[in-house]
Parts: structure tokens; C-alpha cells; sequence
């Protein structure tokens, strides 16, 4: 199992590396400006490794996003752990007959 989450993290930095976006990679917005009394203007922070920020529906607010390799990670550690929970019960059933 191990191997699989590797594999797929490792093909995950690939793709991201190499298109530079889409859904693994996205950069920040520069800034949001709100049309209001004032015409503010936000300034976003800028695109971590593990985050960025995109303007709100308000879109005079950021708002955090967690990167798509991060989500696409995590999936992958918790589908590892409900095959490996499965696989335990299993071995625990077969081992009571």
C-alpha cells in the first residue's frame, strides 16, 4: 500500500511540475477589489506550497484554499487506512474460523 501512495504522490508532482497548473496547482489572485463606498482594494497573500487564496463571493475578501496535491494527499493517506482497516478485519475474521 505504501507503494501505491507513493506512486500516485510521485506522479503528482510530475504532472504538477510539468502543466504548472489545473487542478493539483493553482496560484493566488493579486488582489480583490470591492466596488463599494470606498473602491478598496485587497491584497492577497501570496501562493504557498501547501495553500493559496482566491477573492470570496464578496470578492472584496480572500479566501483559503488548500492546494489540489494536498487534498489529492490526503485522500490518498485515508483511502489507504480504510483498505488497510478492511484488510485487518478480514485477517481477524478468517483467523476466528
Amino acid at each position: 500500500m505504501p507503494r501505491l501512495l507513493l506512486s500516485i504522490f510521485l506522479i503528482a508532482i510530475i504532472f504538477v511540475t510539468s502543466v504548472g497548473g489545473g487542478l493539483l496547482w493553482s496560484d493566488s489572485h493579486e488582489a480583490c477589489v470591492h466596488y463599494g463606498n470606498f473602491n478598496s482594494t485587497w491584497r492577497c497573500s501570496k501562493t504557498g506550497i501547501f495553500a493559496y487564496y482566491t477573492c470570496c463571493a464578496d470578492s472584496y475578501e480572500c479566501c483559503f484554499h488548500l492546494q489540489g496535491w494536498v487534498i489529492l494527499l490526503i485522500a490518498c493517506i485515508l483511502i489507504s487506512l480504510l483498505i488497510s482497516c478492511i484488510c485487518i478485519a478480514i485477517g481477524f475474521i478468517r483467523r476466528r474460523k
